[in-house]
């Protein structure tokens, strides 16, 4: 007699693959990327010299936020994300959270 062997589905812990995907994209462009507009644009490599990503007007999101902790609060929107942690996402709560996120962000 052979049996089937049944497949279970495993709750997943930790945050969705998706979600950890854009955060951590985000996180880096809060870190590395410049806050401003930049007088040239990008492809004008002066700001790079010119105090990137801690001063000046290359100075990125997380250092600028330092400096003007007015900025700060796009900080927590860009974490928010954090607290769909553990969740399915057929949690009403997990869209909610992304959506707020993303608007505030």
């Amino acid at each position: 007699m052979s049996s089937a062997a049944t497949i279970q589905s495993v709750p997943r812990r930790g945050l969705d693959r998706n979600v950890t995907i854009w955060l951590l994209i985000g996180l880096a462009a809060f870190v590395a990327v410049p806050w401003y507009g930049l007088e040239r644009g990008y492809l004008d490599p002066r700001w790079i010299t010119r105090g990137w990503p801690v001063a000046g007007p290359g100075a990125s999101g997380l250092f600028a936020g330092l400096e003007k902790p007015w900025l700060l609060p796009h900080l927590v929107f860009l974490l928010l994300p954090l607290a769909t942690w553990g969740r399915e996402k057929s949690d009403p709560l997990f869209a909610r959270l992304l959506l707020i996120a993303g608007a505030g962000g």
